[in-house]
């Protein structure tokens, strides 16, 4: 259950990232590191106590909405890279996102595993 949900967010955080005016692919990039960034913060917060499971749901809902914000900048952008330029940029992200989501996929378990996770907050954080 922990590895279908870290694996859809994978694929959705994935799946969300890179245009505004001045917008670039790494900027993209770093937007979605940011996002996930905050969310295992906030699975680090709930595991330590320091949000309560509400707030958790709260503040995924938020998060989940900047990565359809960020997955509509990627839409646009996509258009216009090609498939050489998109590999690249995988290439050069791929490390930082496997890192951020071996620890969410470490914190997840945990709080699944010390009752905190419960499935409303599962719903809360998958991506659609």
């Amino acid at each position: 259950m922990i590895r279908r949900f870290t694996n859809l967010i994978l694929i959705a955080l994935s799946i969300t990232f890179l245009t505004s005016c001045n917008d670039t692919p790494e900027k993209v990039m770093e937007d979605k590191l940011e996002v996930i960034d905050e969310s295992i913060q906030a699975l680090s917060d709930l595991a330590e106590g320091k949000l309560s499971v509400e707030e958790g749901r709260t503040k995924f809902a938020k998060l989940k909405e900047e990565g359809k914000k960020i997955k509509e900048r990627e839409d646009k952008l996509c258009s216009t890279l090609s498939a050489e330029e998109k590999r690249a940029l995988m290439t050069k992200y791929a490390p930082q996102f496997a890192e951020r989501v071996r620890k969410m996929q470490t914190l997840s378990t945990n709080l699944y595993r010390s009752g905190k996770m419960d499935s409303a907050l599962i719903r809360s954080l998958k991506y659609d």
